[in-house]
C-alpha cells in the first residue's frame, strides 16, 4: 500500500521543513515542488529531444550496487519508450558511467597513485572524494578534463 501524505501550507509556516521530518519518521520519500518541477522539466526535455531527433541516444547510469539488483521502474521504462519508437538506449553495466573511467587516466589527470581501480558497483564520488573533493559538484568539469588523458 502506498503511503501518500500531502501538507498544505502558508509562506513562511515551515511545512517544507515539517514535511523532510515527517517523511523521515515515516520512512516514506519527500517530494516537494522544487522536486516535481525539476521531474518534469526533465521529461519535457527528454520528449523534446525524441520529437526533434528520431536518432537520439540516451545513455544512462544503471545506478546498480549490485550485480543482482535491478533497474528502477523510471528507467525501464525509458528503455521501452525508446524501444517502441525504434531508437537506442544504452545503460551501464555498473552503477556510474564514471566506474568506467580507467585509473590511469584519473591519475595523469590528477597527477597521483590510486590504489586500485573504481570497483563496477562501487559509489564514484566516495572512490575519488579523497583526490578530488566535492566531485558531485563538479562532474562535468571532471569529465572534460578526463577526456584529454584519454585515448582511442
Amino acid at each position: 500500500m502506498k503511503k501518500i501524505i500531502t501538507i498544505s501550507r502558508e509562506f513562511g509556516a515551515g511545512g517544507r521543513s515539517i514535511g523532510r521530518e515527517v517523511a523521515g519518521k515515516l520512512g516514506i520519500a519527500f517530494y516537494d515542488r522544487d522536486i516535481i518541477l525539476k521531474t518534469a522539466q526533465e521529461t519535457t526535455d527528454l520528449i523534446n529531444v525524441i520529437k526533434t531527433n528520431r536518432n537520439a541516444v540516451i545513455v544512462m547510469d544503471s545506478d546498480k550496487r549490485s550485480k543482482r539488483a535491478h533497474l528502477n521502474g523510471t528507467k525501464r521504462r525509458i528503455i521501452d519508450e525508446f524501444t517502441q519508437l525504434h531508437m537506442m538506449s544504452w545503460v551501464t553495466k555498473g552503477k556510474e558511467i564514471e566506474n568506467y573511467i580507467p585509473k590511469s587516466v584519473i591519475e595523469a589527470m590528477l597527477d597521483t597513485h590510486l590504489p586500485m581501480q573504481c570497483g563496477q558497483y562501487e559509489l564514484f564520488p566516495e572512490y575519488i572524494d579523497s583526490y578530488y573533493t566535492n566531485f558531485t559538484g563538479k562532474k562535468v568539469a571532471f569529465a572534460r578534463a578526463a577526456t584529454k588523458y584519454m585515448t582511442c
